[in-house]
């Protein structure tokens, strides 16, 4: 999972995230309950983004039990 991550800049956006993990498979419901959920969202102004390293360690973490 790193791998696909490395070429994306440190903050994604979430459309980037909905392409790049999901496949463009989440619905824009599902993806932002996930991300308020996760503890890897950074907001500047009223835009969203996801710190890269922070998401790719949420993952590793295994304490990832989002139900959608």
């Amino acid at each position: 999972m790193a791998d696909n991550f490395q070429n994306l800049p440190e903050l994604i956006t979430p459309e980037q995230l909905r392409e790049i993990v999901f496949g463009g498979n989440i619905g824009k419901n599902s993806l932002y309950k996930l991300l308020r959920e996760g503890d890897f969202v950074i907001k500047i102004g009223r835009r969203l983004y996801i710190s890269k390293e922070k998401f790719i360690n949420w993952i590793k973490s295994g304490n990832n039990k989002c139900r959608f």
